[in-house]
């Protein structure tokens, strides 16, 4: 039995006017012993991969989503996740909320990875 080495994977998103597409870019990934939990305000990636490699990641994300209406799907080279975002709790510093303006910067939250 090899020993499982712990790998890296690219990550990428784009937005849309009410979602949020995300794709981990990590080939054959063993949809059986895998896990992905997309929760409010985060995910938590547990991805097998040949060759006993695993991608383990928690990502804090930009902005809240709304995790029960959100959805994952395996494709033979990547995990791509939708989500829908959480307008009701966007909103700017004078607590302001524009779904047209609300846009994710980027991907993760400044906050520390937990």
């Amino acid at each position: 039995m090899q020993k499982e080495e712990l790998t890296t994977c690219r990550i990428d998103h784009y937005q849309t006017v009410d979602k949020v597409h995300v794709s981990v870019f990590a080939k054959q990934v063993d949809k059986e012993r895998s896990v992905v939990v997309l929760k409010d305000e985060g995910i938590s990636l547990d991805l097998y991969l040949p060759g006993s490699k695993r991608f383990i990641k928690e990502l804090v994300l930009f902005g809240p989503i709304d995790s029960a209406s959100s959805s994952f799907q395996y494709f033979g080279t990547k995990v791509s996740r939708i989500r829908r975002q959480d307008y009701n709790t966007l909103s700017d510093d004078l607590g302001r909320v524009n779904s047209a303006e609300a846009r994710w910067k980027k991907l993760d939250s400044a906050r520390k990875n937990r």
